[in-house]
């Protein structure tokens, strides 16, 4: 009962920090940008804080890259969005990233692909290994990545 409390909390609390979002500006990648497996040029559009209790820091990365990229270029793209904010911002417990092929389908359903960085690989697992009072695991990258045929 405590855990879906917890929850319901949580999600409620994630809502209310969503209002208040932030514009950072990035950009990374090779000039082969169609090669598989290499990170293509990408823009972080917004960066949204999805903080809550007991010092657990999550933001949420809406980014924009090129709308014919590869499944292996999204990956390595994702993979160095994570690295590059993981040294930019130590303390971060889970990122979650949205990659976007436009602007204007920021914050819609239209995704490229999405990916949460966390313990286990699942947005929200600090929360749940705090609030049960166990450490924290080693986070993983999971990837939800469907790109138009």
């Amino acid at each position: 009962m405590k855990k879906t409390m917890l929850l319901a909390l949580s999600v409620a609390v994630l809502g209310l920090l969503l209002v208040g979002c932030t514009t950072e500006s990035s950009s990374g990648g090779s000039s082969s940008s169609k090669e598989k497996g290499r990170a293509a040029d990408f823009k972080i559009v917004k960066s949204e804080p999805a903080n809550l209790f007991n010092g657990i820091k999550r933001k949420i990365y809406r980014v924009t890259v090129d709308p014919n990229i590869t499944e292996g270029q999204a990956r390595a793209t994702i993979d160095k969005i994570i690295a590059e904010r993981r040294k930019k911002e130590p303390g971060l417990s889970e990122m979650s990233i949205f990659l976007y092929g436009d602007k204007k389908h920021i914050g819609g359903p239209r995704t490229l692909a999405v990916a949460d960085w966390a313990p286990s690989g699942e947005w929200g697992a600090s929360m749940i290994k705090v609030a049960a009072g166990k450490k924290r695991s080693k986070s993983e990258t999971s990837y939800d990545i469907h790109l138009p045929e």
